[in-house]
């Protein structure tokens, strides 16, 4: 397969994998910049063949541009010693995509295939963007992992028009919200586009294995989802996660989507790349705003664990906008103080028995060493728990 650069890094708990792997979902998906990533794509079709070996207590998924599955199993009495990890394993987070491989116990791989590129992009006035009835009415509506464990959840949406109210009723019974969140309420601009009103609300306090329903917005603006959260923390708790990337919006970020919901995946590491909006002229904050209205069918019921990539970055000088990461920063939302990072751009969460650790291979690492000093710590942290 040949190396991979350390582009995107989850770094999972003492499980058995089981993958489903499809074909990129592609940085090159309007045709323009196939050759800018082909040497870091792997050739060919992804096909993880079927492989049993011993589980190793960490691995180390990257992302490129892949849809795939992975369900985490009870690894009982197979774990290896206590001196192989810890910051052993350091060394793992450098090495080739064979690291991986090796520590996979189950693959299985998706019959699901994408269609070749360059795919069209889905048309502004789709049904699939279609915006929601009453005036208003929250929008692209979307859920991460709140805090460290697994107990808590940040809801985020917009209002299109005005700010209206940023607070989330929820509760364990449908249509029966006995409890309430208050959260803050944002926008921001870039170049000549105005985003509406970005609202974000912290629901914690939650139990494990427990289905929530919430509703946001008011009158007959209001709307109602629901959300489950994980197992209580335990290396041998099962739970099924997704890896997405390079979703962007064309028919076959569609075709991904809807793939993965038949998926029964519980949760989406998102590796980055997300709405391709700085494809667009003046890097349209429109095309923001469909793909959070695309994704949603997803997104506000299951918390996605968002990582940035070059699509994000949207450094556009030559339009008076020069700071970094502006509308990705500004939409989602990240539970970086909780795991005691200094940015939003890394961090790290536990759910079931997956330890989830986000880095950014955008960000620095060099002169500014504050992201590879955070994931040491995770690492000394890590070996004493």
């Amino acid at each position: 397969m040949g190396s991979l650069p350390f582009r995107h890094g989850f770094i999972c708990s003492p499980t058995k994998l089981a993958t489903a792997a499809a074909p990129e979902t592609g940085d090159c998906q309007r045709g323009g910049s196939a050759a800018k990533h082909e040497a870091r794509r792997p050739p060919g079709r992804l096909r993880p063949v079927e492989r049993r070996s011993a589980p190793t207590p960490i691995g180390l998924v990257f992302g490129w541009q892949v849809q795939a599955q992975l369900r985490l199993q009870p690894a009982r009495h197979q774990h290896l010693p206590e001196t192989m990890r810890g910051w052993g394993f350091l060394v793992l987070s450098l090495c080739v995509l064979s690291c991986l491989v090796s520590g996979v116990t189950s693959g299985r791989t998706s019959s699901y295939v994408r269609t070749e590129f360059p795919s069209t992009d889905i048309p502004l006035e789709s049904e699939w963007f279609a915006t929601p009835k009453g005036y208003n009415a929250p929008q692209q509506v979307h859920i991460t992992q709140g805090d460290y464990d697994g107990k808590a959840v940040i809801v985020s949406w917009v209002t299109p028009e005005e700010p209206g109210t940023s607070e989330v009723f929820y509760g364990k019974k449908e249509k029966q919200y006995d409890q309430k969140a208050e959260g803050t309420a944002t926008n921001y601009t870039f170049y000549d586009y105005k985003s509406g009103y970005i609202h974000h609300c912290l629901v914690d306090g939650l139990e494990y294995n427990t289905k929530y329903y919430y509703k946001i917005g008011s009158g007959d603006s209001a709307r109602e989802f629901w959300f489950e959260t994980p197992p209580a923390i335990d290396p041998d708790a099962s739970y099924t996660f997704g890896i997405i990337g390079d979703l962007g919006q064309t028919f076959n970020s569609l075709s991904t989507l809807q793939h993965y919901e038949k998926t029964g995946g519980q949760t989406v590491l998102f590796v980055g790349d997300l709405s391709y909006a700085d494809r667009y002229e003046h890097d349209d904050g429109i095309r923001w705003d469909s793909w959070g209205r695309l994704v949603e069918r997803s997104t506000a019921y299951q918390p996605w664990i968002w990582n940035s990539g070059n699509h994000e970055i949207e450094y556009r000088p030559d339009l008076g906008e020069t700071s970094t990461f502006k509308p990705y920063l500004h939409r989602y939302l990240t539970p970086y103080l909780a795991s005691k990072s200094s940015s939003p751009m890394w961090y790290a969460v536990r759910r079931a028995s997956a330890h989830i650790i986000v880095l950014s291979s955008y960000s620095p690492f060099g002169n500014m060493p504050f992201q590879l000093a955070f994931f040491a710590y995770l690492l000394i942290v890590s070996t004493r728990s």
